[in-house]
């Protein structure tokens, strides 16, 4: 029987066979990966179950240890991940399978969500050998977004209340890494990541291995590291690294709450299916791990003189997970790559390379502890629980370096049992184990490289700092993620349940073995914290200081309540402003002397200081992000608090030269694209709604091009982007463009024949960034991107809505005495309206004449131009036709009568037709326009 994965669990399934009546359930075998729930021990504990055979335990280690004790619990054995994946298929073959998915469809379908980890190992060990698979899911749905688990294969489906329990299990927060966790990074780079030059590798989950990952931007990056391909979870530190561009790819074995937008975002280095998540599988990537990685970099509480090292601790038997498979040299391996041939050669091996494995560890544990030990813990421990063998994590002859605060010791170099003993001893610190008269050596160890001091490496013990860090907090790792990082911290039910979890652990094995995240505790203000914040970053000359104060500051103003943030906008719009004093002394000193300097200092002296503290908060990772967040409210809230338009003014004039059009990159999206950029199109869309998927699929179809403006300061993220439609002559209704066909053949074929591009749905995608021109850039450019692409492209043109045309009818006819325009304005477009668009002809030229009217007028101060004409024209279009009925949506019906523009962009005319437009709000226009201006005027029917 099986039951649980290793994040998530299916704890509703496990509650409830915990609570079956033993008289009818009872003696049962579990075949279980990972104990992590009080449930799973409670069966064993009531006499449901009897005997286990398991991977891990670490959360109940201690009851389990107590149920061995007593005799309730009978272990079979404590395997690695994959040795008992491979018993599942051999003779540990579970009759019932108990397992978690996120969704399943009508037919039983399972969807597993971004953590698949190993459930289609164990449905699959159960479904073919006669088994039944009961699948705990979390909702079900129509359609999945892919079949991970076959319908056939599952006998019962359950929706739980409530989700199922998945823990944090791979965060580590970058406040808790130490200065001694920073040296032993350093040194791990100096001595293996660098020489080695390791490409593929897989680490542990330890505070150590943390620290590589997050001065890997730093001191990795002065000692010229190149990218890596990881076999691990997403985890957290790992943020700065890929954002530095030292991450090649990552395969995970499962997943981490928290980074769903950070994988999604990066499907250039995370395996993502079409609905943008993660696809994870623990049993390949154990089998990556050990086959396809050159290096390991683990942790561990115990190494003994032959570099046996374990986590088993007295009173607890926690088992291993995964360690000793990618932990351990794999002799079946035969491709070769730099790394492997080295160790190889080192271990004086002409005939196959080695996997390098290295284990970190302090010389003493938090409570004193000595880590280096004549006997492991484990060996008492299989004595007392009647194990066959003692459970080392790491036997010895496999593990090739080990690294404390004191040195590295290369154990690839030793050439006997005694050379080993001494280098441990040489970096076992003042424990009684290095203290202890090492055996004889051949030679000096340091002259051999079998024992490396950190000046061996080039590293000064006093640079191991937390500067280094490239994030120091939870915080930071939000920052540099630009805010896509939602951190587990901040959920109550997740804070509760790590607590829960290291009430039953020691404090090392916490270090080791689960997620540390705790909630900042709250400052006693933190308005006033974010104020004094903000006066210290203006005033700061440091950038290396200045950088970290706007990144503490950033993070102090993600936690303020609504309240204080708008609080803290109010400062900031009314404490910044120039020095009046100043002020007036430069202007007093231009009028009395006007020259270029004296002008120059008086802009010096009313350039708001608010400005300059923006551009320093800007310095923050995801600084940029973080000020469009603020503009986004500030404006939502101008109206009614105008106090904040100094603020939003400043804002606005920092953005124009921040998203100039040189920063700004454009990309083509396509049905390839990242999932996550395909669903920001669907949210963002802001003329022509895209309902769902299938609908998204018809606008990026062969006939069909989509362009985008992106910034480096919003990755992943468009700033604005264009739906564009090929067709033959100017397109006069948008819902022909809009109908779904999944024919490619016919669209490449319509595409081909097409010698109009219809420029149908501009959208801006920063409510932050409005008023910043975006679209006269867009357009031209992407004009320029067809012709190349498509020379038999002639004509470029827009299908565009009137939305101010229904408004400016209704206020001219309260201002006219013209009984045309008033019946005009009065007239309905509810039930019916179609119908009668379509019949009434007299009406539509009605219409259609007052519509030219409108967009080709003088306009004024109070009789403004319609946004969008004034938008195209300004951009040097012309106005080439109007279109009755051109959008028969209920949007467009009530702004326009259903009336849609062609706005003509000719390369030639396009200069000439703006400075018409721009100097005297000339209109250059078609004759079909002036057909319909000429129109004879149309008296009002009987």
């Amino acid at each position: 029987m099986m039951k649980g994965n290793n994040q998530k669990q299916a704890d509703f399934l496990a509650a409830a066979l915990a609570k079956a009546d033993p008289a009818r359930l009872h003696h049962l075998h579990m075949v279980q990966s990972v104990l992590a729930l009080p449930d799973h021990l409670a069966a064993f504990a009531r006499g449901i179950a009897n005997r286990l055979d398991s991977v891990f335990a670490r959360p109940q280690s201690r009851r389990l240890a107590e149920l061995v004790a007593s005799g309730s619990l009978k272990i079979g054995a404590t395997h690695t991940c994959l040795e008992l994946y491979a018993r599942m298929l051999a003779d540990l073959t579970p009759r019932v399978a108990l397992v978690v998915a996120d969704k399943a469809d009508r037919h039983g379908n399972l969807y597993t969500g971004p953590n698949t980890e190993d459930t289609p190992t164990i449905v699959e060990a159960a479904a073919f050998t006669g088994g039944v698979v009961v699948a705990q899911i979390n909702e079900i749905v129509d359609h999945l977004p892919w079949v991970d688990i076959p319908g056939d294969w599952v006998d019962v489906v359950v929706q739980s209340s409530a989700h199922c329990a998945i823990e944090p299990l791979f965060t580590r927060d970058p406040a808790e890494i130490r200065e001694d966790k920073i040296l032993m990074a350093m040194m791990a780079i100096a001595a293996v990541y660098e020489p080695y030059e390791i490409r593929r590798l897989n680490r542990g989950i330890c505070y150590a291995t943390a620290g590589i990952e997050l001065i890997l931007p730093t001191f990795g990056a002065a000692r010229g590291l190149k990218a890596t391909h990881f076999v691990l979870d997403p985890h957290p530190t790992l943020i700065p690294a890929i954002e530095a561009g030292f991450v090649e790819g990552v395969y995970c074995f499962g997943y981490e709450l928290g980074m769903e937008r950070c994988i999604s975002e990066r499907a250039d280095i995370f395996p993502i299916g079409p609905d943008g998540h993660l696809r994870s599988n623990r049993a390949w990537a154990q089998v990556a791990g050990q086959y396809a990685c050159d290096l390991f970099v683990g942790a561990t509480l115990q190494i003994d003189a032959q570099g046996n090292s374990s986590t088993a601790t007295k009173g607890r038997i926690a088992g291993f997970g995964g360690a000793p498979n990618m932990g351990a040299d794999t002799r079946g391996r035969r491709h070769a790559s730099p790394a492997w041939l080295r160790a190889g050669q080192q271990a004086g091996d002409r005939t196959r390379g080695r996997e390098l494995v290295v284990q970190t560890v302090d010389t003493r544990q938090p409570d004193g502890t000595p880590s280096f030990v004549e006997r492991l813990d484990a060996v008492d421990l299989a004595a007392s629980a009647g194990f066959a063998l003692p459970p080392v994590m790491s036997c010895g002859d496999d593990v090739t370096h080990v690294i404390t605060e004191q040195g590295v010791a290369n154990l690839l170099l030793c050439r006997s049992a005694a050379e080993r003993e001494g280098a441990l001893c040489a970096i076992a610190g003042d424990t009684d184990f290095g203290k202890a008269q090492s055996p004889d050596m051949t030679s000096d160890p340091r002259a051999r490289g079998i024992v490396m001091r950190p000046s061996d490496l080039g590293i000064d013990v006093k640079d191991a700092t937390r500067e280094l860090l490239a994030a120091q907090t939870i915080d930071d790792l939000v920052i540099c993620s630009g805010d896509l990082y939602a951190s587990p911290a901040n959920s109550v039910h997740m804070r509760s349940r790590s607590q829960a979890w290291q009430g039953q652990l020691s404090q090392q094995e916490i270090e080791m073995t689960t997620n540390v995240v705790e909630i900042p505790a709250a400052a006693v203000d933190q308005l006033s914290r974010a104020k004094t914040l903000a006066k210290s970053l203006l005033s700061q000359r440091g950038e290396a200081s200045g950088a970290a104060i706007a990144r503490e500051l950033h993070g102090v103003l993600r936690r303020l309540a609504v309240d204080d943030r708008r609080n803290f906008q109010q400062f900031l719009a009314t404490d910044f402003a120039p020095d009046a004093t100043v002020v007036r002394s430069a202007a007093e000193t231009y009028l009395s002397a006007p020259s270029a300097e004296a002008a120059a200092l008086l802009a010096q002296a009313t350039d708001p200081p608010r400005q300059e503290l923006l551009r320093r908060m800007n310095t923050a990772p995801g600084g940029t992000n973080a000020l469009v967040a603020m503009r986004k409210e500030v404006a939502s809230r101008l109206r009614d608090e105008p106090v904040l338009r100094l603020l939003d003014s400043d804002l606005m004039h920092l953005f124009a030269s921040w998203f100039n059009r040189g920063f700004l990159e454009l990309r083509r999206i396509d049905w390839q694209s990242p999932a996550a950029v395909l669903e920001k199109l669907i949210a963002y869309e802001a003329v022509h709604e895209i309902h769902g998927w299938d609908d998204l699929r018809r606008r990026l179809a062969p006939d069909r091009r989509c362009f985008a403006f992106f910034h480096p300061a919003l990755p992943g993220d468009p700033v604005i982007f264009v739906e564009v439609a090929l067709v033959e002559g100017l397109a006069g209704a948008v819902q022909p463009l809009l109908v779904q066909d999944s024919d490619d053949d016919a669209a490449r074929n319509r595409a081909s024949r097409a010698d109009t591009a219809i420029f149908y749905s501009i959208s801006n995608c920063q409510d932050g960034l409005r008023g910043i021109s975006f679209g006269n850039f867009l357009i031209k450019q992407v004009v320029e991107e067809l012709k190349n692409e498509l020379p038999h492209l002639t004509r470029f043109s827009t299908l565009s809505p009137v939305p101010g045309f229904r408004r400016w009818l209704t206020k001219r006819a309260a201002a006219t005495d013209d009984p045309a325009i008033a019946l005009l304005a009065r007239t309905e477009t509810g039930v019916g309206w179609l119908d009668t668009a379509t019949s009434d002809h007299s009406l539509e030229r009605r219409i259609m004449r007052a519509c030219a009217t409108y967009l080709t007028r003088r306009v004024s101060a109070e009789d403004r131009a319609d946004p969008v004409a004034r938008f195209h024209l300004g951009n040097g279009a012309r106005l080439e036709r109007i279109n009755w009925l051109g959008n028969t949506a209920p949007r467009g019906i009530q702004e326009s009568f259903g009336i849609m523009v062609n706005y003509l962009y000719d390369i030639e005319t396009i200069e000439s037709n703006h400075e018409a437009f721009v100097n005297d709000g000339t209109v250059m226009r078609s004759a079909d326009v002036d057909t319909l201006l000429a129109a004879e005027h149309i008296s009002v029917p009987n």
